[in-house]
């Protein structure tokens, strides 16, 4: 004997609540392989977005390269680019405690403009696709601008008196 004041009883096209009878009980076996129920496939559930972060540049500098230092999630790819050019790195990165260390030059008595992208991998999870996007930040971590003021670099004499230029490091 069933206690309660109803339950949901599956009929040939229906789906109505009505008392618990006994019934109701011994009609539940013979419907229930008539109106086999299909499962249907649900959306996909959506993915955190990945980090990308960038740590604050040296600026106002004399030196002619600067290494660029990218956290981004799950990443795969990460693109540096400037007044001096472009400079790309591929790898397995991520936000935390791989991040890429792209080094770039720079161009005396210059201004550089940094925009910084990062492309996140692309995974499969579930019948899940998910990642194969790309990030673009033109700003550190901090919020400031990617801004490098390069002021150039001094001619100086060495122990004999030749004059020469410093060598990029």
């Amino acid at each position: 004997m069933f206690f309660g004041t109803g339950c949901l009883v599956f009929t040939q096209s229906t789906l109505t609540e009505e008392p618990v009878t006994d019934e109701a009980v011994l009609a539940l076996p013979d419907v229930l392989p008539e109106d086999t129920v299909t499962p249907t496939n649900f959306p996909c559930p959506q993915a955190t977005p990945e980090p990308l972060w960038v740590d604050p540049v040296i600026s106002t500098t004399n030196l002619l390269t600067q290494t660029v230092v990218v956290y981004i999630g799950n990443g795969e790819f990460v693109s540096v680019s400037g007044e001096s050019g472009v400079y790309t790195q591929t790898g397995d990165f991520n936000a935390f405690s791989q991040p890429a260390n792209v080094e770039i030059n720079l161009m005396a008595n210059t201004r550089h403009n940094l925009a910084v992208s990062a492309r996140v991998k692309e995974v499969e999870q579930n019948g899940c696709t998910y990642g194969g996007y790309t990030l673009m930040t033109t700003r550190d971590r901090d919020g400031n601008p990617l801004v490098i003021d390069q002021t150039g670099y001094s001619l100086f004499l060495p122990y004999g008196g030749q004059e020469s230029t410093p060598e990029a490091p």
